[in-house]
Parts: structure tokens; sequence; C-alpha cells
């Protein structure tokens, strides 16, 4: 049984973990960039610092920041909120389909 030291110069080394490829002792290591999910928690912990607000059209163009920037999952608010935020999430969402 053959046993790879991966390393970076190795052109299979990084590009080994990165692509699913069978290495030594039936070991599988797989497309981690498939598999990746960022989620951002901004909107919601922002607002739990004290004197912090954002406004809806704010918080929608963060939203939109974020969603450039490749993050997938965006928690809008915290559980019991009030019209205008829920008013805010329901934009959110409304551009987020």
């Amino acid at each position: 049984m053959e046993i790879k030291k991966l390393n970076k110069e190795d052109k299979q080394g990084i590009e080994g973990l990165i692509n699913m490829e069978r290495i030594g002792l039936g070991i599988m290591v797989y497309n981690i960039q498939d598999n990746i999910e960022v989620m951002d928690t901004t909107l919601r912990d922002g607002e739990q610092t004290p004197g912090v607000a954002f406004p809806k059209e704010e918080k929608l163009a963060i939203t939109k920041k974020l969603f450039e920037l490749g993050v997938s999952r965006v928690e809008v608010a915290s559980s019991g909120v009030n019209e205008g935020e829920f008013d805010s999430v329901k934009s959110i969402c409304e551009y987020a389909k």
C-alpha cells in the first residue's frame, strides 16, 4: 500500500486536499469548497449592542453586500421582533428570493 506525504510544493498536496481523492490507508478527502457555507449574524447580533439600531434601508443594503460577498445565510433578527423589525425582515426575505 502506498502512502503519500502531502505538502504545499507537491501538485497533489493542496490540490489533493481540495479535490476528492483516495489517499493511503483508505482515507477519503472531500472537496471542502463545495461544503462551506458562511452565515453572518451582523444584523441580529449587531442590534443586541446597546444603542445600535439599523434602519430598514441599511439592513437591506448590508444584506445585499453580504450576498455579493458570497455569504449564503444571514440571520436578520431575534425572535419576538416588533412590527418595524418585522417589516425589515419581510423586505430582506423578498430580496433574498
